[in-house]
């Protein structure tokens, strides 16, 4: 080791032991009675003795140094707040000298990011009250502004009784002790960065690094001689003076933006508080340094501003027109993207470039920001390329080395750089990193830093400023830019395009959001289908109106879905603060567009005649749900215009049956009739009582289905067409005929426990023990009818009570079940987090497993850990597939040929009881054969999702009985349909599924004879030729298209 790297090392060293001056070390801690203790004569002997965290919290400190953790055996302590009111003293005092530094007169302060509410006393004052969040990073916390030595002061911090978990750290600033440090840490990176150097450009700079290998001396800083070390940090900069001019070849990107949450810990109140605060604050820091640039993301942020504080908004649109501010939000909220349809992600980068152009009076932004986002699937560039956009910016699961070409299933490529974290503070030691990583792995000499205060906001702080100017000053360094994120992009691409190229998705992480707070991700699921229903009635309409309209409450209701799929919110990692209004805004979406389907029947009300809308652009077959008028019999049938009878059934006052062969986009009408038809039901047969092996048999035309009465679960699935057995077929022991493999039979609850951890909601534990769920249950028939039979079976685990229903059809190939779980387990630091799921074994040997993503699919592997999929996932074979529809769900994992589905989770933390009461979960199994075809599995996913409109009404359609469009390619799904948001048309959105290029031709509806294709963003790109009704274009394997129809 050469004389320098000893210099560095010692340097690096004596950073960190004056970091440790700033840690808050052994407190006293109690929960429970912890009245008055905020004063200073409190005796809190009787106490528990902890250390307090001071890291990690990042850019707080400008050290190096890590927690004095473990000192005389004593933890470190978060504390969970639902045991009560909670608090920690700590008594400061801080040294007069801190290695060899003098801290007579200094400023002394508090940083500190606490995830709770949080009282904040010193000496028995009330110096700080935060409500949801304890941040001092934008505004620090000043305990005196000039100490004196012996000076001591009581710091009391004091939580509430709520729910979650209070994370702690706190470090206590000195600001002669972060001058000294910040001298320190920019020496030892302008060392390592001439070093860099050295190696580009040999004995240029070789000769000043010889003059200072042979002047630093370690033993100077090992002794804590001041006076030399400061005058040994002087020579550096001198002897640099002579390599800058090659030090300043590089340049770095200073990006300054604040990272808002949507609701995390907060209520919505508070959200808005912060996007007002932070844009004021911002729009002053602008005010008082003409020169630093920001960016900032998610549309909603702006509206919320320009709703609340139009003179705030204002101030931004001038920024935004002078160039200062840039505009980075190219979706409505930084989203979950595994969790979020392909169609919502297209209205949010639709409604964010429309907000842009339209009330910011700027051009759509070219890059997505997803800094915090848990994961980003495949075809993410798929989409997001669509949209015209071409760079992306994330942390978290990055692929490669910081940038690089994500490629999507389907060809299309955007730049991506990862790199964090995304609340960073402007240090020298935080700002190198990017600039060593991007010159070694690309030999770049431009890098982007991300900086500025987030999650509960924040942005650049002055100090950030006040810290890159003096950065500015230093020789050996690059040069430091205030800039925007697109010129980073732009400049890059200048200087090289081959960069490596990623072709998967980039997850996972955070495995548990894919199945905390069922509630949420069942509104954000019901919402995407609602309104795309609503949409479809709408363009349905439009045939016989002479103008073609879209409602002006849908768009809003997008806007609010787009909200609604926050990665915080529908993640389920928020507390108890979120939820009110999180859940009365889904319900909300949910309400405005069954208001305007139920708006399509509302007239010519019939009990002879039932209308069903399929609103689907696909041929179906699907069971139909209706309210059943109150004067026919329980069971009879329908006549459909060919004079075929159709049986129907009618359970809790809806009427139930199988409607054939739907056409898309069009109105069918039966007829209710007196006329019989021969009956048919599901057969049903019991043998032999639970414990001697007996079964309940239900065999349909389709299927022969055997049900353990001793566990409930499926024994036995046999595909009479086919002559293959559906699921894995659990034959009795020899020994006992009451005992055979169950955990390995179908339909199979398992409750499993994790170790507790920190962060429940967010990350899964080790699971340390499980239990199937096999005891004896009651087995009853809930329906049985000619269209189908329900069998029910009830179950229960400790508080807890699970429902389940198998429902079989006579005339239809689907097996549906239902899961009603009344949840009462509930997570704790104790017993850890309790999680239930359903799993199914199926015949399939060696299986992989298909999930759906937005807009696409991807094949896994059999992985036993939790992943995410949207309404479908399937276990695939060579000459089979067996897939589990869901109109809820995300979380599953596979282990074998068992497929689990993760029905309700019982985290602790943030929220102490987030699924606390009932959930209700609707899913299925269809068995396919041949190879896998992975566009029908998204149209019967999409059908199990969006049933069939219907009503009891002699619906006009005589003006419209074609249907609106038509298309027969296989391998193709249309998403949606719908009213243009901005035109006199439809708009078409079509994805290619199966991996193959293919020419598609939609016949069209009478009333239209133009089409165009157009970006996401409904921005007409080219011209489709109409012949003979039909609009014939090309579509790429696995390419999304979005096509605009006119009359």
């Amino acid at each position: 080791m050469n004389n320098i790297d000893k210099w560095i090392d010692e340097v690096k060293e004596l950073t960190s032991k004056i970091s440790e001056a700033g840690q808050i070390g052994i407190c006293t801690f109690a929960q429970g009675n912890v009245e008055d203790c905020e004063m200073v004569n409190f005796d809190d002997s009787a106490w528990e003795k902890v250390m307090g965290k001071s890291v990690p919290i990042n850019g707080i400190n400008t050290g190096s140094g890590g927690s004095v953790q473990g000192e005389a055996g004593i933890e470190t302590r978060d504390w969970n707040m639902s045991y009560g009111e909670a608090a920690l003293r700590k008594q400061i005092t801080y040294p007069s000298t801190v290695e060899g530094i003098c801290t007579d007169n200094a400023k002394i302060s508090i940083t500190m990011t606490i995830l709770a509410p949080v009282q904040v006393f010193l000496d028995g004052v009330k110096i700080a009250d935060f409500k949801y969040w304890g941040d001092t990073r934008h505004c620090e916390l000043c305990i005196n502004e000039n100490h004196k030595k012996g000076q001591k002061y009581l710091l009391v911090l004091k939580t509430p009784e709520t729910g979650g978990d209070a994370y702690l750290g706190i470090y206590i600033n000195c600001d002669i002790l972060e001058k000294q440090m910040l001298e320190l840490m920019t020496a030892v990176e302008q060392l390592l960065f001439t070093q860099k150097l050295a190696l580009l450009h040999g004995s240029e700079i070789n000769k000043y690094l010889d003059i200072l290998e042979r002047k630093l001396d370690t033993d100077t800083v090992r002794n804590r001689n001041w006076v030399e070390i400061r005058k040994q940090l002087e020579l550096i900069d001198e002897v640099l003076k002579n390599t800058d001019v090659f030090a300043k070849e590089f340049k770095v990107h200073m990006i300054a933006h604040a990272h808002i949450d949507m609701n995390w810990l907060w209520d919505y109140q508070d959200t808005e508080d912060i996007c007002i605060r932070d844009f004021r604050t911002i729009c002053n820091i602008m005010d008082e340094n003409p020169d630093l640039r920001f960016s900032q993301s998610q549309s909603c942020v702006y509206d919320i501003v320009q709703k609340k504080d139009p003179v705030t908004f204002e101030r931004v649109l001038k920024k935004i027109q002078e160039g200062t501010w840039e505009v980075t939000a190219a979706t409505w909220s930084e989203n979950d993207l595994n969790m979020t349809g392909g169609e919502t992600m297209a209205r949010n980068l639709y409604h964010a470039s429309d907000y842009a152009k339209e009330v910011l009076k700027t051009i759509p932004s070219r890059v997505v920001w997803e800094p915090d986002t848990f994961g980003h699937p495949a075809s993410t560039p798929n989409i997001l390329a669509k949209a015209g956009v071409e760079y992306y910016y994330h942390f978290r699961c990055p692929r490669g080395a910081g940038l690089t070409w994500w490629e999507g299933t389907d060809g299309s490529r955007i730049l991506d750089f990862a790199f964090g974290p995304y609340n960073n503070m402007i240090r020298p030691q935080n700002v190198m990193p990017v600039v060593h990583s991007l010159f070694d792995h690309y030999g770049l000499k431009s890098s982007m830093f991300v900086f500025g205060v987030g999650d509960h906001g924040g942005g650049p702080t002055k100090y950030d400023i006040k810290v890159k100017r003096y950065l500015d000053q230093k020789p050996g360094l690059p040069r430091f830019v205030f800039s925007k994120v697109c010129d980073f992009f732009d400049e890059v691409l200048t200087l090289k395009k081959d960069f490596p190229v990623v072709k998967d998705e980039q997850n996972p992480i955070f495995a548990g959001c894919y199945t905390t707070k069922t509630k949420i991700k069942k509104y954000a699921r019901d919402g995407e289908a609602g309104l795309l229903n609503a949409e479809s009635v709408l363009a349905y309409q439009s045939t016989c109106q002479d103008q073609i309209h879209y409602m002006g409450e849908l768009t809003e209701a997008w806007k609010d879905l787009g909200f609604l799929g926050f990665h915080d919110i529908i993640c389920g990692c928020g507390n108890h603060a979120q939820d009110e209004y999180d859940y009365a805004l889904g319900k909300s979406i949910v309400d405005r567009a069954e208001k305007t389907v139920n708006g399509m029947f509302h007239t010519n009300e019939s009990d002879q005649v039932i209308s069903v809308y399929n609103q689907l652009a696909q041929t179906r077959s699907e069971v139909v749900r209706v309210d059943a008028p109150s004067n026919i019999p329980p069971a009879g049938t329908l006549k459909d215009a060919d004079g075929c009878l159709i049986p129907y059934q009618i359970e809790d006052r809806k009427l139930h049956f199988t409607a054939q062969d739907l056409l898309p986009l069009s109105v069918t009408k039966y007829l209710i009739t007196n006329e019989k038809i021969p009956g048919t039901s599901v057969r049903i047969e019991k043998t032999g009582t639970p414990k001697s092996g007996g079964f309940l048999r239900a065999e349909t035309e389709r299927y022969v289905m055997e049900l353990s009465m001793l566990t409930g679960t499926i024994m036995k699935l046999y595909d009479k067409k086919e002559k293959k057995h559906v699921l894995e077929e659990m034959q009795p022991y020899a020994e006992d005929a009451g005992s055979f493999c169950a955990h390995k039979s179908s339909n199979l609850l398992k409750i499993s426990f994790e170790q507790p951890r920190i962060m429940s909601a967010w990350i899964l534990g080790n699971e340390y023990k499980y239990e199937n769920i096999i005891g004896i249950p009651e087995i009853s028939i809930a329906a049985k009818g000619p269209v189908f039979t329900t069998i029910k079976i009830l179950h229960t685990y400790n508080k807890t009570t699970i429902e389940q229903y198998i429902t079989l059809y006579t005339r239809f190939d689907r097996i549906d079940f239902k899961a009603d779980v009344d949840w009462q387990e509930f997570g704790s630091d104790v017993i850890g987090v309790p999680t239930l799921k359903v799993g199914i074994t199926s015949d399939i040997q060696k299986p992989d497993f298909i999930y759906e993503t937005p807009f696409g699919s991807i094949t896994r592997g059999r992985h036993n850990t939790e992943l995410p999929s949207y309404r479908y996932t399937a276990v695939s074979g060579e000459e089979r597939t067996l897939a589990m529809f869901n109109n809820c769900k995300f979380g599953f994992s596979a282990q074998g040929s068992t497929l689990s589905m993760t029905l309700v989770r019982g985290s602790y933390s943030p929220s102490a009881r987030p699924d606390e009461g009932m959930t209700s979960t609707c899913y299925a199994l269809k068995p396919y054969y041949g190879l896998t075809d992975k566009a029908e599995l998204t149209r019967d996913a999409a059908s199990f999702n969006q049933p069939p409109i219907a009503a009891c009404c002699n619906y006009d359609n005589s003006n419209n009985e074609s249907p609106l469009l038509q298309c027969d390619n296989k391998n193709i799904w249309i998403s949606c349909v719908k009213p243009a948001f901005n035109r006199d048309a439809i708009v078409v959105r079509i994805m290619e599924c199966c991996g193959q290029k293919t020419e598609t031709a939609l016949k069209l509806h009478q009333l239209f004879n133009k089409a165009y294709i157009t970006d996401i963003k409904e921005e007409i790109q080219t011209p489709v030729p109409v012949n003979d009704g039909e609009a014939v274009f090309s579509l790429g394997a696995n390419e999304i298209i979005t096509v605009l129809i006119t009359k």
